[in-house]
């Protein structure tokens, strides 16, 4: 699964046991729908452990108890199981360690999830950071992976294609873009951009994918046209925000968000240090603040998540990260500590992140242009006994792996509508707190879409639809004629 994705809060990869198993009735076409069908909940019931990451959440393969080695699989042949291992292969420890190395949130509104030694990533991979010397200009990172490209998921976003090359940017930042290059069967690169046009960002994108690197022709085009230089480079871009991390933990509120803490020392270096997550910040983060007690604070560009850094009273680098204001997270970070060694320990082998997935309901399939059949639906998933709406789909080509995400909290309370932008397409999930009402999809082309709604979970007295849209460009939807926000 490729790590440091910073578009994708929560994906997960699982295949059922039988194809069959994805169950289908006799549902209702939406007009224009490309041949979408709506189904009833297919009897499967999967058990998965989730494991969360930076600024991305990434749920593990079910089955796998290692989020570090999880990749996409075909249709398994036995059973779905559950999961009680670890989410990651646990590094040789001495719990008793005497600097503080490992710290914990001690606030009774949170529960502790996981803990975590985080290791390096492949020294293959490759990430690297162009911006201004005023800090206020544009800003170009590249990170370079080292496998091949992998199909993405990129939340509360809208796609374009520019000269033949597709952007996914955030709904609520549209000067920003992001785009994966396919490069050979050993590499590929995430490209993200701000304050950069459309076409300039699509002509790098295209460049990169035929050099099969950032060349010396690239760098001089982003210092004639932009005024950018070489900021940072590392192997990661979490290097640039939270330093070297050697550990984490992760908690969950009581509404079901997950918060992460970062430990990582103060390299003294070229890499990891105090300074350089300043300038990450001020590079990928808007409403940055700085509070009396010198913590710096902001919200992700790409992600959206709130994000605090600030530097312990020992000198270790701590980033607090995850869904909300970021002066909550501020509070939060002020009930850090270090963790004593049997506090640490404990964490470390005793949490079992259980992440449980349900029946799930197939509310929309079809069939691309090019033959490739996709799906798309619900779930109602379980994390330490309390439950949470899912949204689930396929990416165009590969219909028997899925990713999934949580849905919004204020499903079942007013009209809800979450995006997903995949390869070629955008899922567009409505769910209402009753069944009166027609939900209208509008391209930027004109075309319309009204699906029809159904229930698929007695237990949960929502009712959904969802649609698929190949025109790339805005999206706006309405019921009854009244927008909803995205």
């Amino acid at each position: 699964m490729r790590r440091g994705r910073q578009d994708i809060e929560l994906i997960e990869v699982f295949a059922p046991d039988d194809p069959s198993s994805w169950g289908r009735s006799a549902g209702n076409e939406a007009e224009e729908s490309r041949g979408a069908d709506y189904n009833r909940p297919a009897r499967w019931a999967l058990v998965a452990a989730a494991a969360v990451g930076l600024l991305i959440v990434a749920a593990i393969v079910a089955s796998i108890g290692d989020d570090e080695q999880a990749q996409q699989s075909t249709t398994s042949t036995t059973s779905p199981t559950s999961n009680e291992s670890p989410t990651t292969v646990r590094a040789l420890l001495d719990p008793a360690t005497s600097s503080p190395s490992h710290f914990l949130i001690d606030d009774p509104s949170l529960t502790p999830y996981s803990a975590d030694i985080v290791g390096r990533p492949s020294e293959r991979d490759r990430f690297i950071a162009y911006t201004s010397a005023e800090r206020a200009g544009p800003v170009v990172t590249i990170q370079f992976h080292a496998h091949p490209y992998e199909a993405y998921g990129t939340l509360r976003a809208t796609r374009s294609v520019v000269d033949g090359v597709e952007l996914v940017s955030p709904l609520d930042h549209p000067t920003a873009y992001a785009t994966e290059v396919a490069i050979d069967d050993r590499l590929s690169a995430t490209l993200r951009t701000d304050g950069l046009a459309a076409v300039d960002v699509a002509r790098l994108a295209t460049d990169i994918a035929a050099a099969g690197s950032l060349t010396a022709e690239m760098e001089g085009f982003l210092g004639r046209s932009f005024g950018l230089g070489l900021a940072f480079q590392s192997l990661t871009a979490n290097d640039w925000m939270f330093g070297l991390v050697e550990s984490s933990v992760r908690y969950l509120a009581d509404d079901g968000r997950v918060m992460t803490l970062y430990s990582a020392p103060d390299g003294g270096q070229n890499v990891g240090r105090q300074g350089h997550r300043l300038f990450a910040l001020e590079s990928l983060a808007t409403d940055i603040a700085y509070s009396t007690d010198g913590r710096a604070y902001g919200r992700t560009v790409h992600g959206g998540d709130a994000v605090v850094l600030w530097v312990d009273d020992s000198g270790r680098l701590l980033s607090l990260i995850g869904p909300g204001d970021p002066a909550d997270l501020v509070e939060l970070s002020r009930h850090v500590r270090p963790a004593t060694a049997s506090e640490w320990t404990g964490m470390l082998y005793g949490l079992r992140p259980d992440y449980r997935l349900g029946d799930l309901a197939i509310l929309a399939t079809g069939v691309t242009d090019d033959g490739k059949t996709w799906r798309a639906g619900s779930t109602i998933a379980e994390r330490v006994g309390s439950e949470e709406l899912v949204w689930w789909w396929t990416v165009p080509g590969g219909a028997d792996l899925a990713a999934y995400t949580s849905a919004s909290a204020a499903i079942g309370t007013r009209p809800v509508v979450d995006t997903v932008v995949v390869p070629g397409a955008t899922f567009i999930f409505v769910a209402l707190p009753s069944a009166d009402g027609t939900v209208t999809v509008h391209t930027s082309t004109g075309a319309t879409y009204v699906p029809k709604l159904s229930q698929p979970f007695a237990s949960s007295p929502v009712n959904m639809a969802v649609v698929y849209v190949i025109d790339p460009g805005p999206i706006s939807v309405d019921i009854d004629g009244v927008p909803v926000a995205q």
